[in-house]
Order: structure tokens, then sequence, then C-alpha cells
């Protein structure tokens, strides 16, 4: 009976991600996101209680999915510098070209929630912070032995991101049915991203 519950509750949560990221939380319906997952509607308000409820448990999951997609690279000492930066560019890109509309969905949600806001800080910054602790030290050290400039490394952090994420969204949108195409554009785009990061180091 428990492996029968836990089976539902995963049910509910994945349908829930697909209605909730493909509509937005106004638009969602519990109705179709019980339909979808192939439960009764009472048997999803007895697990998540509410509509804002499982919206929560599914948009906090994505905001710690979406930092975790750069900071456990980040902190990962077995790395020379450089080939760390070729992995937290990697591991993002490929990250966001599996979740493509993860981005729009998360920004769209915060800035008509402030109480999205609040889940952004309590749950992302913490994390972050800790893994921009740790590689603007590694900064300073390379730095200092000539290797790299001297960076912010937030500077680069933000372009990085930036640059992951508008290319993936102009990929959903010029290879509409298109897989091939739009993975090998995808490809070439994130090796250009790569050279253009790691050349911004050089010296």
């Amino acid at each position: 009976m428990k492996s029968k519950d836990t089976t539902s509750e995963n049910a509910i949560l994945t349908a829930a991600e697909q209605v909730f990221i493909n509509k937005g939380y106004a638009a969602a319906r519990t109705t179709e996101i019980a339909k979808l997952a192939g439960v009764n509607h009472s048997m999803l308000h007895y697990y998540f209680g509410s509509k804002e409820e499982l919206f929560n448990k599914v948009f906090s999951a994505k905001l710690q999915l979406f930092a975790s997609s750069i900071s456990f690279v980040l902190v990962d000492n077995r790395l020379p510098f450089i080939e760390k930066i070729k992995s937290v560019i990697e591991t993002h890109f490929d990250f966001l070209a599996e979740n493509p509309r993860l981005p729009l969905f998360l920004f769209n949600e915060m800035l008509l929630s402030p109480k999205k806001l609040v889940m952004l800080k309590e749950l992302v910054f913490p994390k972050i912070s800790t893994a921009v602790d740790f590689i603007t030290i590694e900064i300073k050290a390379e730095a200092e032995k000539g290797n790299i400039k001297q960076v912010a490394f937030l500077d680069l952090l933000f372009n990085i991101v930036s640059q992951n994420i508008t290319t993936v969204l102009i990929a959903e949108i010029l290879y509409i049915n298109q897989p091939e195409e739009k993975n090998a554009f995808l490809q070439k785009r994130k090796m250009a991203i790569i050279n253009f990061s790691i050349n911004s180091l050089k010296i």
C-alpha cells in the first residue's frame, strides 16, 4: 500500500510540473493535473492540500534544480580551474536544453508573486553564495599565479547564464519540430559560449 501511495504522489507531482510549466499557476487547474496523473481530484488534495501547496512544491524543486545545475560543479575541487568553468557551462547549458521552458516559468512566476522571490532568496541564494565564495577564492589564487585575469565571478556567471538561457530560448523558436537541426545549433552555440567565456579569462 505504501508503494502505491508513493507512486500516486509522484504521478501527481510529475503531472503538476508539466501543467504548471506549460500554463503557469493562474491558468493551471487541479482537475487537469489529477486527470493527467491518473488519480481522482480528492486524492490530489489529500496529498497536497491545495493548488498553491502543490505549486510551491513544484516551484521550490525547480528552483533548487536550477541552482544545482551551476553550484555543485563550482565546489568540486577535483577539477582544474579552466576545466571547472567549462564544466559549469556544459552542465548548466545541457540542463536548460532538457528543460527549455523552465527559465521563463521561474521568471514569470517570480514577477507575478512576491512570495516566489522570498522562496528564491531562501532556497537558491544560500546554495549559490557558498559556491560563489568558493570559486572567488579560486579565481584570486589563479590570478595571483598569472594563469588568468582577475575577474569578478558574478560578472562571469551572469554572462554564462544569460548566454545559455538566450540560446536555448532562441532554439525553441527557430527549430520547432526540427530536433536534429535544433540539436546541431545547440551544440555549436554551446562550444561558442565555452570558447568565449574561457577566452575572456585569458591574459
